[in-house]
């Protein structure tokens, strides 16, 4: 994990560099442009599960932006039959609300379609054995996005709603599944 906080410092840093700024711009949304970033997400409630991925985003306008998010995750195990792969493949729409200068808040809703390990019984009560689960749902979440210059944004949210579609079928409602990343508008 500190592996993943130096990286994460080191690409804010590196954006921050490279970026494109206008000072005078008051709405620092940005406007018809593409942009890329990262994102680390809590996955399967286990706060120790965390997929590190990369997004691409369009801004349709400053109030609606879409995208996609494919993040991965491998968790060694004493074994190979023990490890844990989860990936993660999430097309979104965000919808900007209040606007607090360089800040907004926003709802995100995404298609989520992941694959992830799930432990499934044997025939005795011991044993059994991990198999991959391929899950569809639909993710409702919430969350503000603080954006310092029009070509750099920094985010974080949790889920509000959560819904698989596929077996195991499952409701979640409430706050979880948080999620922090920033993005670079590059065009």
């Amino acid at each position: 994990m500190k592996l993943l906080k130096l990286l994460f410092f080191v690409l804010i840093i590196a954006m921050l560099a490279g970026m494109k700024s206008y000072s005078q711009d008051d709405d620092k949304i940005p406007f018809q442009d593409f942009g890329v970033g990262f994102s680390i997400n809590e996955f399967s409630g286990d706060m120790n599960s965390q997929t590190f991925g990369i997004n691409g985003v369009y801004a349709l306008s400053r109030e609606f932006h879409i995208g996609t998010h494919l993040g991965f995750f491998v968790q060694g195990g004493d074994r190979f039959t023990s490890m844990q792969t989860y990936i993660s493949f999430a097309p979104f729409a965000r919808f900007y609300l209040m606007k607090m200068r360089n800040f907004r808040l926003f709802g995100q809703g995404a298609i989520v379609i992941s694959s992830e390990p799930v432990w499934e019984k044997g025939v005795s009560q011991e044993g059994g054995q991990w198999t991959m689960k391929t899950l569809n749902g639909l993710q409702i979440s919430g969350g503000g996005e603080w954006y310092p210059y029009s070509s750099v944004g920094v985010y974080g949210g949790f889920e509000i709603f959560g819904m698989n579609i596929t077996s195991p079928l499952e409701f979640r409602f409430g706050i979880g599944r948080a999620y922090l990343g920033a993005e670079w508008f590059i065009m």
